[in-house]
């Protein structure tokens, strides 16, 4: 079964919101967890279960699902740099942020004064999202001259 066919499956098994939820928890931790959530991997189970796929790894999850739930592109790798997040200001917030560009990952905001971290790390983005985030920023740019 190809992954398009697995994602239209979990869409019309838990709705779309649902969908959207789960892909955007498998992308909000920098580097990725190790293991899904239990509630994750209930869905992932039942639906694997219901159209007859043997359990798979992490890594296979991860492939199935690497599609922004907004634009339904898949995601692409860039390196970030990791930002004090003490003193970045988010030009968003994070509702805002949440519903019209949950993929953008420009940068990883971190606790800097507390914890050791590489100077950047891989994450996954969507282009779109990108696209947009960098319009928005542009118009509050010009709105504020």
């Amino acid at each position: 079964m190809s992954s398009d066919f697995i994602r239209l499956k979990f869409i019309e098994k838990y709705g779309k919101i649902k969908y959207t939820e789960f892909v955007l928890s498998l992308y909000e931790c920098f580097p990725r967890r190790d293991d899904l959530f239990f509630w994750q991997e209930k869905l992932v189970n039942d639906l694997f279960k219901e159209l007859g796929i043997q359990k798979i790894e992490l890594d296979e999850t991860y492939k199935i699902f690497n599609y922004c739930p907004l634009h339904d592109i898949e995601l692409l790798i860039d390196n970030v740099l990791i930002v004090d997040g003490e003193n970045y200001k988010e030009p968003f917030d994070f509702t805002s942020s949440r519903q019209l560009f949950p993929l953008a990952n420009i940068n990883i905001p971190r606790d800097l004064s507390r914890f050791d971290y590489p100077q950047s790390l891989n994450i996954h983005y969507c282009a779109i999202c990108r696209q947009i985030q960098a319009t928005k920023i542009s118009q509050i740019e010009k709105s504020e001259l």
